[in-house]
């Protein structure tokens, strides 16, 4: 699991990622992330420029590895699509 996620979000986890929910800090950046995602996070931070600069710091770090582990799952469900396309066209060639 440490080498998929090195692979995935570019760097290995200093520690168990699921005891990583347990820390109030990460668990403050997931509540701030998902407020963002429902445009409300505003009304948690009140505003960017006097947001704690830690948690702006944690929240643009989870979102680098977010995007990159969007990405990994959208190259993961291509390759998926293109292996039954292939395997489709096969054996409909075949009949």
């Amino acid at each position: 699991m440490v080498e998929t996620l090195e692979e995935v979000v570019g760097y290995a986890p200093s520690g168990c990622p699921w005891k990583a929910l347990d820390d109030p800090f990460v668990r403050e950046v997931l509540t701030l992330f998902g407020a963002r995602e429902n445009g409300v996070a505003e009304a948690l931070v009140g505003s960017w420029e006097t947001a704690p600069r830690i948690l702006v710091e944690g929240l643009a770090e989870f979102d680098r590895a977010f995007a990159r582990a969007r990405g990994h799952v959208r190259r993961i469900d291509d390759e998926k699509r293109e292996q039954e396309l292939k395997s489709k066209t096969a054996s409909n060639g075949r009949k």
